[in-house]
């Protein structure tokens, strides 16, 4: 995308903080009411449809909302991530430090510390937290589960084999 010179810069930063705005507005019936509004129509259109309605369905209308417990789940954080991400965008598009603040949030403003987004009005927005992260995630997920005696192996009845070893006389 190329640069855009300041007047449409600011307009387009006002579109995305707009958008966001109606994200968070997205995010509070997702996170807290757990519901979510999805177009009834053609199934392409409706599996993408909780991201391109933001407005309450009228009377008549295919829009209804979506309740369940997954959409809690799901949708709540997508919808919060979005939200943040696109009023961060749009600031940083008006000309103020968006991204620069989010960095500050998550990083809690230390100095010297890595910044966790990065954004770019040409390129857009750059994650490098992701790679940094990975290692520990790795870890976290891929890991064993730590046993007191890793060299032992314990039978049901809560037995070692040097404990049945010194039993059976061997």
């Amino acid at each position: 995308m190329p640069e855009l010179p300041m007047p449409q810069s600011i307009a387009f930063g006002v579109l995305l903080i707009i958008v966001g705005a109606s994200f968070g507005w997205k995010t509070w019936n997702a996170l807290i009411k757990g519901r979510m509004l999805v177009w009834y129509g053609f199934l392409p259109f409706t599996i993408v449809s909780p991201f391109l309605t933001h407005l309450p369905p009228g009377k008549n209308s295919l829009v209804k909302w979506k309740e369940a417990m997954w959409v809690h789940v799901v949708f709540g954080p997508i919808f919060f991530c979005i939200m943040v991400l696109s009023i961060a965008a749009g600031i940083d598009f008006i000309g103020f430090s968006g991204t620069q603040t989010l960095n500050d949030l998550l990083t809690g403003n230390k100095l010297g510390a890595p910044p966790a987004i990065t954004f770019s009005k040409t390129r857009g927005y750059q994650f490098p937290f992701i790679p940094r992260a990975s290692a520990h995630f790795g870890k976290l997920f891929g890991g064993k589960l730590g046993l007191k005696d890793k060299d032992k192996l314990y039978d049901t009845n809560g037995q070692t084999e040097d404990d049945r070893s010194k039993q059976s006389g061997y």
